[in-house]
């Protein structure tokens, strides 16, 4: 876990599932990572998609929070995932799951589970 006064972040692993391709044991990531700004939700998320380099499949609004389902390659390796972008009282927040394609819908129940407890108050 990494923290600033201007923000910070912290990784959870999710348990591990076995891949229907591969038939190994993988596991993928959910992450919250905060940054300091006045920035809305969307500039948010455009400044991390343009990190990824990646092909954004679909994007979804509600209410204060923008959502983006994202496929982006690192090392040679593809990956899928879908983030959320809030901003509350000057403040960022990406909440981010990242897997391998064969594993994504099988942890995708999990990390929204997740997500719908987070609360920013």
């Amino acid at each position: 876990m990494t923290t600033s006064v201007d923000g910070g972040h912290i990784d959870w692993s999710i348990p591990a599932v076995v891949s229907n391709v591969s038939g190994r044991e993988i596991r993928n990531t959910i992450g919250i990572s905060s940054i300091k700004g006045d920035g809305t939700a969307e500039e948010l998320m455009n400044w991390n998609i343009g990190k990824m380099q990646g092909t954004v499949e679909e994007v979804k609004e509600n209410r204060d929070e923008l959502s983006v389902t994202i496929k982006f390659e690192q090392d040679d390796k593809m990956y899928w995932g879908k983030s959320y972008y809030v901003t509350k009282d000057g403040m960022g927040y990406m909440i981010t799951f990242v897997s391998t394609p064969e594993t994504f819908d099988k942890n995708l129940k999990v990390f929204e589970s997740f997500k719908s407890r987070i609360k920013f108050d």
